[in-house]
């Protein structure tokens, strides 16, 4: 009986943009695993630790995750201007950050605290805990009549 072989040209393998099975920490290296659509072969490559930001650098923005060859931005070093978003308030216009890389928003009225947005009022509270010190101390007086 004769055997023939015939020898067949590689076609090499045409690996898919891959999917991250295990995403990185600030600890561990993470995992993204690509497959071949010609034979279903995996490999699997390492993705970097996560670093820490550095306090004392300017912040980094992290781009649009596209590899459109541009560089990531930092803090500016001038005002910035959130335009306005449509619910009827001005523009806020926010300053650069300072030496450690905070930047601190205007405060409006000459307070140092900054407005959180928070308009609830606190009379509310006050006269909740009110009630409740007046309910324990009932209680208590009755307690003490009880006992005697």
């Amino acid at each position: 009986e004769e055997t023939k072989t015939e020898e067949i040209e590689a076609t090499g393998h045409d690996y898919d943009d891959g999917v991250v099975t295990t995403e990185p920490t600030l600890d561990a290296e993470g995992e993204k695993t690509y497959t071949c659509s010609v034979c279903a072969e995996t490999k699997v490559e390492p993705i970097d630790k996560l670093t820490p930001p550095d306090k004392g650098d300017d912040t980094t923005v992290p781009d649009d995750g596209g590899d459109d060859g541009e560089e990531d931005s930092t803090t500016p070093d001038e005002d910035v201007t959130v335009p306005d978003d449509g619910d009827g308030e001005e523009d806020t216009t926010i300053p650069p950050a300072d030496d450690e890389g905070t930047a601190t928003p205007p405060s409006e009225g000459g307070s140092d605290t900054p407005d959180t947005g928070d308009n609830s009022m606190i009379v509310v509270f006050i006269f909740a805990a009110a009630i409740c010190l007046g309910g324990i101390a009932f209680l208590t007086i009755k307690k003490k009549q009880l006992s005697k």
